[in-house]
């Protein structure tokens, strides 16, 4: 697992730069959650308003949801890092 020296601050919100999820298969993902109109998939810019996107809002470091595949199949997946947000923390940009 990775460490954050601001653990503080590690929860799943709007406009992080990343989030580092972790499938069942072991692979990492990293994704950043955005506004609707600047979300890619190819560049792994989640809307909030999407499904997945709305399912992680919230999230703390080290927890995890069972989320269906195409198939309807569930993968699990868990929130292993989350990055710092000077704004957050109050911080100057």
């Amino acid at each position: 697992m990775r460490a954050s020296s601001h653990a503080a601050y590690r929860l799943v919100v709007l406009g992080l730069k990343r989030v580092i999820v972790v499938r069942q298969d072991s692979k990492e993902l990293e994704i950043t959650l955005v506004f609707p109109g600047a979300d890619e998939v190819d560049s792994a810019r989640i809307s909030v308003f999407s499904h997945i996107g709305t399912a992680l809002l919230g999230l703390s470091v080290g927890d995890s949801i069972d989320w269906p595949q195409p198939n309807g199949r569930p993968r699990r997946l868990q929130v292993v890092d989350i990055a710092y947000q000077p704004e957050a923390a109050g911080d100057p940009v």
